[in-house]
């Protein structure tokens, strides 16, 4: 627990989250991020056309001429369309941004690099093929273990931090070549001195709905929880482990369709869904699109 004098100087800056990722390394990761925006852009392509109106064909509808002479055998000659409006629809990252998240993951990445490379292939992917039509929102996860009450105005310990990485609505915060470069850093300094961060998870819940209730204007939301798991950190007065991120799923993650999509997770499955329930996606290395947009592609019908 760090607890700075009341004449240190305690600031929150967004921008020391990027970190100072050279440029050979920015060239790499955006080399794998559009490899994964190649293989993105095939699935959402794919997601729109499985949600594009159709004719179901039943009892009673609009007659359909060119089945009329079924009739005699079949009485299903009339149909109606479906439709399932994606446009309306916003998929909101939650990444974290822990230490441990910069241990190695796959494709000489680190962890929260896969978490980078990921969110901003989509974020590229939904904007070259779409335009933009679903909405996206980035957050990065931080607990910092700092207690300064002129800063925070309570001295009930330490708080975990919610970040807005990037957003393609309008006034948007970043562009998706700049999330690469987010670090294990959160974005509270002590004396102009980044700091480090613990696992914050669902403990961020209540400030990401509070978000959304202000700010996000589609009907649907789907949010993809992007983690190693095992949280930890101090909120207010006690510690914030996995039997409170248990209970922060069940609370607020109940009628929200979401994914926890694991990154070389350190729990057994048995254990992870006991802690995140059945929504689960454990990532070991590049082979998952196809399995992420089956999921993705069920929970954008449960949103609806």
């Amino acid at each position: 627990m760090k607890c700075p004098s009341s004449n240190e100087e305690v600031k929150f800056h967004r921008d020391v989250i990027f970190g100072n990722v050279d440029e050979e390394r920015f060239r790499f990761l955006k080399q794998q991020r559009d490899i994964f925006a190649s293989k993105f852009a095939r699935n959402i392509t794919l997601l729109l056309e499985s949600k594009k109106p159709k004719k179901v064909y039943s009892r009673k509808g609009l007659l359909d001429p060119r089945k009329v002479y079924q009739h005699s055998y079949d009485d299903s000659i009339f149909y109606r369309k479906t439709a399932k409006p994606t446009s309306d629809t916003t998929i909101v990252f939650l990444l974290d941004g822990s230490g441990s998240m910069d241990c190695k993951a796959f494709n000489g990445m680190t962890r929260l690099e896969v978490c980078n490379v990921l969110s901003s292939a989509f974020a590229k992917a939904v904007k070259r093929t779409i335009n933009n039509e679903i909405k996206v929102e980035v957050f990065l996860k931080s607990a910092p273990s700092v207690v300064h009450k002129p800063t925070t105005g309570t001295d009930n310990r330490a708080f975990p931090i919610l970040t807005r990485l990037f957003t393609n609505t309008k006034n948007g915060v970043c562009d998706y070549d700049t999330m690469l470069r987010t670090d294990t850093i959160s974005p509270m300094t002590i004396n102009g001195k980044t700091q480090g961060s613990y696992t914050a998870e669902l403990s961020v819940m209540p400030a990401l709905l509070e978000f959304m209730r202000k700010n996000i204007v589609t009907k649907n939301v789907v949010l993809l929880n992007i983690t190693d798991g095992e949280a930890w950190c101090e909120l207010n007065d006690y510690t914030f482990g996995d039997a409170e991120n248990r209970q922060m799923r069940m609370k607020y993650l109940r009628s929200i369709p979401h994914l926890n999509i694991m990154i070389s997770g350190r729990y057994q499955e048995e254990n992870l869904r006991y802690i995140y329930g059945d929504n689960l996606l454990q990532v070991e290395g590049d082979s998952f699109c196809g399995e992420l947009f089956k999921k993705l592609n069920t929970l954008m019908g449960e949103a609806i």
